[in-house]
């Protein structure tokens, strides 16, 4: 009996040893965090703090996670129940919060804060508040949708050095959908009605211009009901059909021509969009989605082939409301359920099964990678509100063939990088930069470069700080040489 005491305490610690687990952030704990934000070195969120809600935290790796204070007194208070509504343009943070015009009245509005400041209303509109509900940073301006007569969404842009906001020349678009917005080469992409009529549209807009159009579809019974991703170059999209709730199809933008439908019409095998959600990423060379109408299945588009199909290993690891999907260190994470009766992130390579992450964190959502960890929200059992959770495995992206002849410097970069690489032979070859999500950053299209050492000289300004991947790939898509690089 003694020897089969110890014998089963031997295979549990065996198995504790093996199992993945997430570690929950100490003092997020049932404090709702969302909205996560890279900030110099740090990462800005929102979440509860003691009796106050929606309150700006920070995040350092040294000292943890507690809420950003103003005068080491006040925690700034971020009142937004809505997601995007935190950005940071140079040093600069811009939040949604509101104000007070009248007793027991609360309008929402766009405030600014700077270390070592107070608060600042930017005072777009007074009587209306602003109403902010999706912003985001793009070469040193702040973008932000936001109300201006009550009754419409629109964009604006506002620029730090000057102190000065205004709409966008878009005149067509009075209520921009809550998707998001989404940058593809230097322009900003959004959904929109015009005219403040539905249905909804793409819009373009172009700051170097100030110029917005509406992309054209080339079957116009598509209106856009899902969020966007960028992939090499190009802009995934889900649209569904006019008066038909049940039918989708994946679509892709290249920046030039009409946005085409790639997928046939599913009917019960739909891909959900919209605020029901499903994300939309690039995993190993294909573009996965989720969505049905009664059963959740994962697919996989292949630009190689113009083809989708379900992802046979993930079928039984789908269930409706399980939409998350997130790649990280070359693998796909998503939701799924477990046999402990809840909802649990799990990982897939794209050839062994799935793996459980942690048997504690439920319904993750919100995944953000930062100084090489992926970070999510979810429940930790009992709460009633989400806990930040912390995971971290060795990188598995990286090609095999990543040779020592290549160099990426200087490393960290901040404002511009050199990647330097030697060929044995002439060869044609494509310049490619991904994120830690294994995301196209940016893509410098196939061009003969000699034998012999090879420098590539590119800006990192515009770059959200993290780790990428710099490679350069064959006309047939093969790594020839690559090297990691952190931007800060």
């Amino acid at each position: 009996m003694k020897n089969l005491i110890s014998l089963t305490l031997l295979l549990l610690t065996s198995f504790i040893a093996k199992a993945n687990h997430a570690t929950l952030i100490q003092g997020t704990k049932n404090s709702n965090p969302a909205g996560i934000t890279a900030y110099y070195g740090t990462f800005l969120f929102r979440a509860d703090y003691q009796q106050n809600q929606h309150v700006l935290w920070q995040y350092r790796e040294d000292s943890g996670a507690a809420p950003l204070l103003v005068r080491d007194r006040f925690p700034v208070d971020v009142r937004a129940d809505y997601p995007g509504v935190l950005a940071v343009v140079n040093k600069e943070i811009f939040y949604r919060s509101s104000i007070s015009p009248a007793p027991s009245t609360y309008l929402p509005a766009l405030f600014s804060l700077l270390p070592g400041q107070e608060p600042k209303l930017l005072n777009f509109n007074t009587f209306y508040g602003n109403n902010p509900t999706n912003m985001m940073a793009h070469q040193n301006k702040l973008y932000a949708v936001m109300d201006t007569s009550g009754l419409y969404r629109r964009l604006w842009a506002y620029d730090p050095a000057t102190q000065v906001g205004r709409r966008v020349n878009d005149v067509y678009s009075d209520y921009v959908d809550y998707s998001g917005l989404t940058v593809m080469n230097d322009k900003i992409y959004f959904a929109s009605s015009t005219n403040g009529y539905y249905p909804l549209a793409i819009r373009e807009y172009d700051p170097a211009t100030d110029q917005a159009r509406t992309v054209p579809i080339e079957d116009t019974t598509l209106i856009p009901v899902g969020p966007f991703t960028v992939a090499d170059n190009k802009l995934y999209l889900i649209m569904g059909v006019k008066k038909s709730p049940k039918e989708y199809k994946l679509c892709v933008y290249d920046g030039i021509n009409p946005i085409k439908a790639l997928v046939p019409l599913f009917s019960e095998d739909a891909p959900w969009g919209g605020h029901t959600g499903t994300d939309i990423v690039e995993f190993q060379n294909k573009i996965y989605f989720r969505g049905t109408v009664n059963n959740l299945r994962t697919w996989s588009y292949d630009p190689a082939t113009g083809q989708a199909s379900e992802v046979a290993a993930l079928n039984s690891y789908d269930v409706t409301d399980c939409k998350f999907m997130f790649v990280y260190h070359g693998k796909l994470y998503f939701s799924a359920p477990t046999t402990f009766g809840h909802i649990g992130l799990y990982n897939f390579d794209g050839t062994h099964p799935p793996a459980l992450v942690d048997s504690n964190a439920s319904s993750p959502q919100e995944a953000f990678i930062f100084n090489d960890k992926l970070y999510f929200t979810a429940f930790a059992p009992g709460d009633e509100k989400r806990s930040l959770y912390t995971y971290y495995e060795p990188d598995s992206s990286a090609p095999s063939n990543y040779t020592t002849n290549a160099i990426a410097y200087p490393n960290p970069a901040t404002t511009e990088a050199n990647f330097s690489f030697i060929l044995n032979k002439e060869e044609p070859l494509a310049f490619i930069i991904t994120d830690a999500s294994g995301r196209t950053a940016f893509r410098k299209p196939l061009a003969l470069y000699p034998a012999g050492k090879n420098i590539i000289t590119f800006g990192t300004a515009s770059f959200f700080p993290g780790y990428y991947y710099c490679r350069v790939v064959n006309e047939q898509n093969k790594p020839v040489a690559g090297a990691k690089l952190l931007i800060r």
